[in-house]
């Protein structure tokens, strides 16, 4: 006899591989986050279109100095249900309705760095869980 879980948050990689994934997840009451890569080149560039030309719902800047140097991160998240985008069409993806997209930048081994990365997420409530 096995046990259903609820509730549950699922860190995913490779999207191209997780459509059905997705869609089990969120009809299973749980939620994932995926870190978009440069593939699908279309979901990819809709999620830059997005985070440049509208204002995000929520936005958070941190530092931390922990290791010496200051790391400043900015985590804007996007709500994409109403844009009704075909790129993050739910029934496709399992029900994508935010899009976080967090930008790095600091000193390190005297070296300034940047990185930007974008999630995909179904669900705002499960930001606040980490």
């Amino acid at each position: 006899m096995t046990e259903t879980t609820h509730g549950q948050v699922f860190i995913l990689d490779a999207l191209p591989c997780q459509k059905q994934t997705t869609t089990l997840i969120t009809k299973s009451k749980n939620d994932y986050i995926i870190p978009l890569k440069r593939n699908p080149k279309k979901l990819f560039k809709a999620a830059v279109k997005i985070s440049e030309s509208q204002l995000p719902v929520s936005e958070n800047q941190t530092v931390d100095i922990s290791h010496g140097s200051p790391i400043v991160r900015k985590v804007s998240v996007f709500d994409i249900e109403p844009l009704k985008s075909a790129d993050f069409d739910g029934s496709q993806w399992g029900e994508i309705r935010s899009l976080v997209k967090v930008e790095t930048s600091g000193t390190s081994c005297k070296k300034d760095n940047e990185h930007l990365a974008y999630y995909i997420i179904p669900n705002l409530l499960i930001i606040s869980n980490f």
